[in-house]
């Protein structure tokens, strides 16, 4: 074997030492930063589970979005992974609730001139009466449930969109849900309001808190038919309380 062949044998081997060397310092680093991936996931992990316990889905969703996405093959992610719908469905549910209860507006207040406790909740249904007039937002109804010390516990409509027309006898038509329409007895203030009772407090309070919508159906004085929509599912019944069908 002559000099220069030893030469560069040697430097062949010197050069499949360092590529060695180097696949294994490369190996070793891999390693680290796996290890270190492994310990940051699961303190993510561990915030996503407490944000989980105290109620906070929303937090719990975020933590585990940035877990899938920035710690992919870590077992961290792979939990989080199976946890994200879970959560994703409870922050949209809790998020529909919200909007379900900032719906309805109440009132809760004694009142010296109406001589005691006043309490009321009112919502503006889901669709439109008509198109809306220039400058203006279109007109909707109101559905108002109203207990009051001297005139009693009312269920009205209120439309945005002129008066309502009530011939004789006077009805008007609810449907809760699926189930079949049902007509009750109507009447208009005699102040002139634009508005419409709906002469059952007890059925239509008794029926809102486990349904999901109703639908009326009126007629304004215009001739016009609408049947405005409620959403229902946001509806506080401790703040009306339960009414009791009168005896007799």
């Amino acid at each position: 074997m002559n000099a220069c062949f030893k030469t560069i044998l040697l430097a062949a081997l010197l050069l499949l030492g360092a590529c060695n060397n180097a696949e294994k310092l490369e190996a070793e680093k891999r390693a680290r930063h796996a290890a270190q991936a492994e310990v940051q996931a699961s303190e993510r992990l561990a915030n996503l589970k407490q944000m989980q316990a105290i109620g906070r889905d929303d937090l719990a969703l975020n933590f585990a979005d940035d877990l899938v996405q920035r710690f992919q093959g870590t077992k961290a992610a792979a939990e989080a992974a199976q946890l994200r719908d879970g959560l994703r469905a409870k922050v949209a549910a809790n998020a529909e609730a919200q909007r379900l209860h900032g719906l309805w507006v109440y009132h809760d207040a004694q009142d010296a001139a109406a001589g005691g406790r006043v309490r009321s909740a009112y919502l503006y249904s889901s669709n439109t009466l008509g198109p809306a007039e220039p400058g203006k937002e279109a007109p909707r109804a109101r559905l108002v449930l109203r207990r009051h010390p001297q005139w009693g516990d009312d269920v009205y409509l209120l439309t945005d969109r002129g008066h309502f027309a009530c011939p004789s006898p006077c009805t008007v038509q609810a449907q809760f849900d699926d189930a079949a329409p049902v007509s009750y007895p109507g009447k208009l203030p005699e102040t002139g309001e634009p508005a419409i009772f709906v002469e059952d407090f007890v059925a239509i309070v008794t029926a809102i808190p486990s349904a999901k919508k109703v639908r009326f159906t009126i007629t304004l004085d215009d001739g016009s038919t609408h049947t405005p929509e409620f959403e229902l599912g946001g509806y506080d019944a401790t703040t009306i309380g339960s009414p009791l069908r009168p005896a007799g």
